[in-house]
């Protein structure tokens, strides 16, 4: 088999697991074989995040090792995933020295980027049961030296508590105060990459975003669908200052219903992926990106009979928070009413890691250059 002969191989997991119901299956054959993984932004909690071989989201604001795994790997064993362009950065010098397996039940996503070795066509629920029970009769190479690369400290983030970034730092006490059955639903922007990168839930549905629709507004009616499917769930709508606005009217919904939606607006006045992008690639000249006169949404809460506050950066700027802050976060998220959280961040916040366009994987960007 190619994993015979593999020595660096690598597993990257997309949404198809999910939808396949093949979790149990999959993370069994992950066990077994130890090898760096990694998942999409829709593969998100498929595989636990406390697994030593587990190297967290990958593409272009993906982790520095998941990237760096991906791009270097000689055998890619790829679960339900369509390798999209944000997943593969340049698509010419995508994984260059693999060799593809990609497990998928629709053909049409075979080969968009580059042609797979071997394709294992069918649903995941019954074909990664079948790979894993072959390959137990076969002896496979011992994988401990590329694993202790790939995962290694070297490769770690960079700024692991995200003290350099309050955004960042805010959504990790949010998300640790967070209970097990809850879901988080990002909106469109940085904000959701963010999110994305911060998400530490093993569980499998509990990460719901637009991905590659890019739907802005998209977060708060899904966020009402999840409440009324799981009304015993905390459901954290984590939107931007102009995502928000654009289903800003359905906050008469969550009154309407008495749905207990927690909804945190990441405000940083602008619609900030694309100025991010202005910024890095086009000499700060904005357009059309500038929302500095956005209206006040804790008195448009409050208009909607919901209650809302703001806090800003200067409150998670310390490790850990203070009591007070950590009682404010906890009120916030164990209400038994709707709330929104208006969280007030910095003009020129960035996302970053991040792989420019035209880049490979490999030539990240760490910060403004």
């Amino acid at each position: 088999t190619l994993l015979e002969q593999a020595k660096k191989p690598v597993a990257l997991v997309g949404a198809g697991a999910k939808l396949s119901g093949a979790i149990p299956e999959l993370r069994r054959l992950l066990d077994y074989l130890q090898i760096p993984t990694f998942a999409t932004v829709h593969g998100l909690g498929a595989v636990p995040t406390e697994a030593p071989y587990y190297l967290g989201m990958v593409g272009m604001h993906g982790t520095r090792a998941a990237n760096m795994a991906l791009h270097e790997n000689d055998v890619l064993l790829v679960f339900g995933a369509r390798l999209d362009d944000r997943v593969t950065g340049d698509p010419t010098r995508f994984a260059p020295h693999s060799r593809i397996v990609h497990f998928e039940i629709d053909p049409a996503q075979l080969d968009r980027v580059r042609p797979c070795e071997l394709p294992v066509i069918g649903d995941l629920a019954e074909t990664i049961p079948a790979c894993h029970d072959a390959l137990r009769r076969v002896k496979l190479p011992d994988w401990t030296n590329w694993r202790a690369v790939a995962c290694g400290p070297e490769r770690g983030e960079l700024d692991p508590r995200g003290l350099a970034q309050p955004t960042i730092r805010f959504l990790d006490e949010l998300f640790s105060r967070l209970p097990e059955n809850s879901v988080i639903l990002a909106d469109v922007g940085q904000h959701q990459m963010w999110a994305a990168q911060r998400y530490r839930s093993s569980l499998p549905r509990g990460f719901i975003t637009s991905g590659g629709l890019g739907a802005m507004g998209f977060a708060l009616p899904a966020a009402i669908g999840v409440q009324m499917a799981k009304p015993d769930a905390t459901v954290l709508c984590v939107s931007g200052d102009g995502g928000f606005q654009m289903n800003i009217q359905e906050l008469a919904t969550v009154h309407r219903l008495g749905l207990p939606i927690k909804m945190v607006i990441i405000d940083n006045k602008y619609l900030g992926m694309v100025r991010q992008w202005q910024q890095l690639f086009y000499q700060r000249n904005y357009a059309e990106t500038d929302l500095s006169d956005n209206p006040d949404f804790v008195a448009i809460s409050k208009a909607y009979k919901i209650h809302g506050q703001r806090i800003s950066e200067s409150v998670v700027r310390e490790f850990p928070v203070s009591k007070e802050t950590g009682d404010e976060l906890d009120r916030f998220l164990n209400s038994s009413e709707p709330e929104l959280l208006v969280f007030d961040t910095h003009p020129e916040a960035n996302v970053f890691p991040m792989v420019p366009a035209g880049a490979a994987l490999s030539e990240m960007m760490f910060e403004e250059e």
